[in-house]
Protein backbone atom coordinates (compact mmCIF):
# COMPACT_ATOMS: atom_id res chain seq x y z
CA UNK A 1 0.00 0.00 0.00
CA UNK A 2 1.20 3.92 -0.71
CA UNK A 3 0.08 6.32 0.53
CA UNK A 4 1.17 10.18 0.54
CA UNK A 5 0.74 13.51 2.31
CA UNK A 6 -0.33 15.64 -0.69
CA UNK A 7 -2.18 15.10 -3.75
CA UNK A 8 -0.50 14.82 -6.98
CA UNK A 9 0.45 17.88 -8.25
CA UNK A 10 -0.64 18.90 -11.45
CA UNK A 11 2.18 20.51 -13.25
CA UNK A 12 0.99 23.19 -16.13
CA UNK A 13 2.68 23.27 -19.53
CA UNK A 14 3.74 26.96 -20.51
CA UNK A 15 1.10 28.59 -22.51
CA UNK A 16 1.47 31.05 -25.20
CA UNK A 17 -1.14 33.79 -25.66
CA UNK A 18 -1.18 36.35 -28.22
CA UNK A 19 -2.53 39.05 -26.40
CA UNK A 20 -3.53 41.15 -29.96
CA UNK A 21 -1.67 44.22 -29.70
CA UNK A 22 0.96 45.17 -32.13
CA UNK A 23 4.43 44.70 -30.87
CA UNK A 24 6.37 47.80 -29.19
CA UNK A 25 9.11 49.24 -31.36
CA UNK A 26 11.48 49.98 -28.36
CA UNK A 27 14.59 49.22 -26.48
CA UNK A 28 13.16 46.44 -24.55
CA UNK A 29 12.32 42.84 -25.88
CA UNK A 30 9.87 42.20 -22.96
CA UNK A 31 9.82 41.29 -19.28
CA UNK A 32 9.30 38.20 -16.46
CA UNK A 33 6.66 38.51 -14.09
CA UNK A 34 7.15 36.40 -10.60
CA UNK A 35 4.33 34.66 -9.67
CA UNK A 36 4.56 33.65 -5.84
CA UNK A 37 1.71 31.69 -5.94
CA UNK A 38 0.28 30.92 -1.98
CA UNK A 39 2.82 30.97 1.05
CA UNK A 40 3.74 27.66 1.73
CA UNK A 41 1.78 26.25 -1.87
CA UNK A 42 4.85 25.52 -4.03
CA UNK A 43 2.66 27.26 -6.71
CA UNK A 44 5.27 30.08 -7.82
CA UNK A 45 5.62 30.35 -11.58
CA UNK A 46 7.57 32.52 -14.02
CA UNK A 47 5.28 34.11 -16.71
CA UNK A 48 7.31 36.48 -19.51
CA UNK A 49 5.71 39.51 -21.67
CA UNK A 50 7.01 39.35 -24.80
CA UNK A 51 6.87 42.64 -26.32
CA UNK A 52 9.19 41.80 -29.61
CA UNK A 53 8.23 38.39 -30.84
CA UNK A 54 8.93 37.54 -34.32
CA UNK A 55 5.34 37.52 -35.57
CA UNK A 56 4.92 41.39 -34.58
CA UNK A 57 2.43 40.34 -31.90
CA UNK A 58 2.81 40.74 -28.12
CA UNK A 59 2.37 37.59 -26.34
CA UNK A 60 2.05 36.47 -22.46
CA UNK A 61 4.05 33.37 -21.70
CA UNK A 62 2.44 31.45 -18.59
CA UNK A 63 4.46 29.51 -16.55
CA UNK A 64 7.92 29.90 -18.66
CA UNK A 65 10.32 27.87 -16.14
CA UNK A 66 8.79 24.18 -16.59
CA UNK A 67 9.51 24.59 -20.73
CA UNK A 68 13.05 26.43 -20.12
CA UNK A 69 14.23 23.79 -17.82
CA UNK A 70 12.66 20.59 -18.38
CA UNK A 71 14.89 18.77 -16.16
CA UNK A 72 14.33 20.86 -13.08
CA UNK A 73 11.20 20.79 -10.60
CA UNK A 74 8.10 22.34 -12.38
CA UNK A 75 7.43 24.73 -9.49
CA UNK A 76 9.83 27.21 -8.00
CA UNK A 77 8.49 27.02 -4.23
CA UNK A 78 8.37 29.88 -1.62
CA UNK A 79 10.01 32.83 -2.56
CA UNK A 80 11.11 33.95 0.54
CA UNK A 81 15.26 33.02 1.16
CA UNK A 82 17.92 33.05 -0.96
CA UNK A 83 17.23 32.33 -5.45
CA UNK A 84 18.81 29.31 -6.19
CA UNK A 85 21.46 29.66 -9.15
CA UNK A 86 19.94 28.07 -11.66
CA UNK A 87 17.02 30.84 -11.61
CA UNK A 88 19.22 33.38 -10.59
CA UNK A 89 21.04 32.14 -14.16
CA UNK A 90 17.78 31.97 -15.65
CA UNK A 91 16.96 35.91 -14.62
CA UNK A 92 20.45 37.39 -15.72
CA UNK A 93 20.80 35.28 -18.90
CA UNK A 94 17.22 36.87 -20.19
CA UNK A 95 17.66 40.31 -18.63
CA UNK A 96 21.67 40.19 -20.36
CA UNK A 97 19.31 39.32 -23.57
CA UNK A 98 16.70 42.28 -23.30
CA UNK A 99 19.25 45.29 -22.34
CA UNK A 100 21.64 43.92 -25.25
CA UNK A 101 18.96 43.73 -27.89
CA UNK A 102 18.02 47.33 -26.90
CA UNK A 103 21.74 47.95 -27.92
CA UNK A 104 21.71 46.29 -31.44
CA UNK A 105 23.52 43.19 -30.11
CA UNK A 106 23.59 40.26 -32.34
CA UNK A 107 25.31 38.00 -30.15
CA UNK A 108 26.69 37.34 -26.65
CA UNK A 109 29.08 35.32 -26.17
CA UNK A 110 30.67 33.75 -22.66
CA UNK A 111 33.65 31.35 -22.72
CA UNK A 112 36.89 30.38 -21.02
CA UNK A 113 39.15 33.92 -22.07
CA UNK A 114 36.23 36.68 -21.12
CA UNK A 115 33.07 37.77 -22.56
CA UNK A 116 31.76 40.04 -25.51
CA UNK A 117 28.96 41.43 -27.30
CA UNK A 118 28.71 41.60 -30.95
CA UNK A 119 26.72 45.09 -32.60
CA UNK A 120 24.77 44.41 -35.55
CA UNK A 121 26.58 47.69 -37.14
CA UNK A 122 28.44 50.74 -36.73
CA UNK A 123 25.94 53.05 -35.33
CA UNK A 124 27.29 51.49 -31.51
CA UNK A 125 29.71 54.41 -31.97
CA UNK A 126 27.30 57.16 -32.24
CA UNK A 127 25.34 55.75 -29.08
CA UNK A 128 26.65 58.23 -26.35
CA UNK A 129 26.13 55.93 -23.51
CA UNK A 130 27.70 53.19 -24.41
CA UNK A 131 30.65 54.90 -25.36
CA UNK A 132 30.87 56.45 -22.00
CA UNK A 133 30.45 52.87 -20.54
CA UNK A 134 33.12 51.95 -22.51
CA UNK A 135 35.28 54.84 -20.98
CA UNK A 136 34.34 54.09 -17.83
CA UNK A 137 35.35 49.98 -18.71
CA UNK A 138 38.32 50.76 -20.63
CA UNK A 139 40.79 48.65 -18.26
CA UNK A 140 38.15 45.79 -18.33
CA UNK A 141 36.57 46.12 -21.95
CA UNK A 142 37.72 46.70 -25.46
CA UNK A 143 34.78 48.06 -28.26
CA UNK A 144 36.91 47.02 -31.14
CA UNK A 145 36.27 49.14 -34.79
CA UNK A 146 35.81 45.95 -36.94
CA UNK A 147 32.90 45.35 -38.92
CA UNK A 148 30.52 44.33 -36.69
CA UNK A 149 31.97 45.81 -33.90
CA UNK A 150 32.74 43.98 -31.18
CA UNK A 151 32.99 44.42 -26.92
CA UNK A 152 35.50 42.34 -25.62
CA UNK A 153 36.14 41.82 -21.67
CA UNK A 154 39.24 40.23 -20.50
CA UNK A 155 37.40 38.33 -17.39
CA UNK A 156 39.72 35.18 -17.82
CA UNK A 157 39.67 34.50 -13.80
CA UNK A 158 35.84 35.00 -13.33
CA UNK A 159 33.23 32.51 -13.31
CA UNK A 160 30.55 32.35 -15.78
CA UNK A 161 27.78 34.05 -13.95
CA UNK A 162 30.52 36.59 -12.86
CA UNK A 163 30.86 37.41 -16.67
CA UNK A 164 27.66 37.59 -17.38
CA UNK A 165 27.24 39.78 -14.03
CA UNK A 166 29.71 41.88 -15.71
CA UNK A 167 28.09 42.31 -18.99
CA UNK A 168 24.58 43.24 -17.33
CA UNK A 169 26.49 45.90 -15.29
CA UNK A 170 28.15 47.61 -18.67
CA UNK A 171 24.73 47.92 -20.02
CA UNK A 172 23.34 49.37 -16.80
CA UNK A 173 26.00 51.79 -16.48
CA UNK A 174 25.46 53.12 -20.77
CA UNK A 175 21.76 53.40 -19.61
CA UNK A 176 22.70 55.56 -16.80
CA UNK A 177 25.30 57.35 -19.12
CA UNK A 178 22.57 58.43 -21.89
CA UNK A 179 21.34 61.92 -21.93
Amino acid sequence: MLCSCREDEYILPMQDNVIGQQAADSRWAGMYILNEGNMGSNKCTIDYLDLSASDGQTHYMRNIFSSRNPSAVKELGDVFGPVEKPLNNLINISLLKNMARGYGVTKVTVNKMGAGVVFEDSSVFKNEGIMKAVSIYSGEAVLTSTIPPNLIFDAKNKTPEEKIEKLISFFITAGNQES
